[in-house]
């Protein structure tokens, strides 16, 4: 068996990036699907275009989906700002604006393009931390193109989400831990340590807490207190960075969007958690990402070879089930399988390859390995073809959620309507004359108009809602008041309805200030 020793630069790597990206371009949709990654387009979209960081275009939506649902928060200043966590808007933000530069490419096509790189940039790293670590060229390139291909980051690529963010992040971590323990790169594999786990932080905040995992690999040999200057450095950097967002948003560094004081936070039932994540019809790991059959066996086959990293992995998906399947809605709303699990199919997959190495040579190891890897990318194709809203329209409906089922949305968010509440989060048509991506109503509808750029109505037709739920001409109002600048609490902008003349159930007016004393009944799914 081969020994690990420090590899030179291998062209073989950028061979995987591209037949890794080709893979998730064949999957890739061009629109949005989720509310969520609707949510974090439509903030690269302001970022990118006017530099803003609001999402007033989805104000209104703070009351269909009311506190813990909500997409965000108000700010001080009246602006409505997404709560999910900024690193994927950060990076979609310039490919936004290449789109709005480049005259051939759209710009929601553009921003769309992030997640597809991240994964073939995961898989690229997939394959040279395998040949570090002594795996052979062929079993190093097959673990990186299983991950893009026959994992969930294949379907997880059609998403503009945090969940690629923090599964590149843990990989480059894993990358520059070893670089810094194995080949003498302290300084440049503890910033790559530092950098990556920063990332994952930057798709979701709760994996900061896995830097104490990392820390205690580093300080495995002499030297450490230097590696570990650099690693805490790097993050440090990053979750600063993350704390003056919010404070330029919120006021606070504390406060990211998230309505801990209306039940969301880490307070779901474990066992109810971590069985659903990983064994439930509809969220189970085991049956959404069928390799975790392959790396149960082939975990303990790197534990013999690389004890520290396997352990190390180990520890780093544990964690990743542990803190969510404490999280309120542990099952990610409407997605495909364990959304937040995505993190953990890097360390799976390296996992693998030792089993991968034993097929190479015949047996019975071919033949499982053959089966599950066939049986991986069936259930892969399935999920990256199809609408995951209309998968999850049919569960709803045959299962209707009720407490304590693990294989069920949250009972908060199904009581809201989900996502069906909102028809805006299926797009499918771009209005004409436009390039901007996505529609910017209110007041961000009227700043891109001046700049020549209209925007997309992410509804059924081209001016069906217009973002602002207003007249067209944006201005949504609410009880007469222009929303920006005022109390969010004191009414909701008015609905015009959609161009089949479904309308929306009347609120009854009661409170103080007319607050809302009702909620909107759900849509029917388009």
């Amino acid at each position: 068996m081969a020994q690990p020793t420090r590899q030179p630069r291998d062209p073989t790597a950028l061979l995987i990036f591209c037949a890794a990206l080709l893979l998730c371009l064949l999957a890739y949709a061009g629109r949005t699907f989720l509310i969520d990654d609707f949510t974090l387009l439509a903030s690269a979209a302001n970022l990118g275009s006017a530099g803003r960081t609001d999402i007033n275009e989805l104000a209104y939506s703070h009351w269909d989906l009311p506190p813990p649902g909500s997409l965000g928060a108000f700010g001080p200043s009246g602006d409505y700002y997404a709560k999910k966590a900024p690193a994927p808007a950060w990076l979609a933000a310039p490919l936004f604006r290449l789109g709005m530069a480049a005259p051939w490419l759209h710009s929601t096509h553009a921003a769309l393009l992030l997640s597809p790189l991240l994964t073939a940039a995961t898989a690229a790293l997939i394959y040279d931390l395998a040949r570090r670590m002594g795996y052979g060229r062929g079993v190093a390139a097959a673990g990186g193109l299983l991950y893009s291909g026959a994992s969930m980051a294949l379907v997880y690529s059609r998403f503009l989400l945090g969940e690629p963010v923090m599964a590149f992040g843990l990989t480059l971590a894993l990358w520059g831990a070893w670089r810094a323990q194995h080949e003498g790169r302290a300084v440049a594999g503890a910033l790559a340590c530092g950098l990556g786990v920063g990332a994952a932080a930057g798709g979701n905040l709760a994996l900061a807490a896995l830097a104490p995992l990392f820390a205690v690999y580093l300080a495995r040999r002499p030297g450490a207190l230097r590696r570990l200057a650099w690693m805490g450095g790097a993050l440090a950097a990053c979750l600063a960075l993350i704390g003056l967002y919010n404070l330029a948003r919120f006021g606070t560094v504390a406060q990211s969007g998230y309505h801990f004081d209306a039940g969301e936070g880490f307070n779901a039932p474990l066992w109810l958690g971590v069985f659903g994540l990983l064994l439930s019809p509809a969220r189970g790991l085991l049956w959404f990402n069928p390799l975790t059959w392959l790396a149960l066996p082939g975990w303990l086959m790197w534990r013999r070879r690389n004890p520290a990293e396997a352990w190390l992995s180990l520890a780093a998906v544990g964690a990743q089930v542990v803190f969510f399947g404490a999280w309120w809605a542990w099952a990610g709303g409407v997605s495909w399988g364990p959304r937040f699990l995505l993190g953990t199919a890097p360390f799976l997959t390296l996992a693998l390859l030792p089993v991968l190495e034993r097929a190479r040579a015949g047996g019975r190891w071919r033949a499982v390995a053959g089966v599950v890897i066939a049986l991986a990318v069936a259930v892969q194709v399935i999920g990256a073809t199809a609408d995951v809203n209309v998968y999850e329209g049919q569960f709803s409906a045959e299962h209707p959620p009720r407490r304590g089922r693990p294989a069920r949305l949250p009972a908060r968010v199904a009581r809201a309507g989900g996502p069906g509440a909102l028809a805006h989060h299926r797009e499918r048509a771009v209005a004409p004359r436009t390039r901007a991506g996505v529609g910017v109503g209110w007041r961000g509808r009227r700043r891109l108009a001046r700049a020549g750029r209209a925007g997309v109505c992410p509804g059924g037709g081209c001016r069906r809602h217009a973002l602002g739920r207003g007249a067209p001409g944006g201005g949504a109002r609410r009880g007469g008041a222009d929303v920006a600048g005022r109390d969010p609490g004191a009414g909701r902008p008015a609905h015009a309805g959609d161009r089949r003349g479904r309308r929306a159930a009347p609120r009854a007016a009661g409170g103080a200030g007319g607050a809302r004393t009702g909620r909107r009944a759900a849509r029917p799914h388009p």
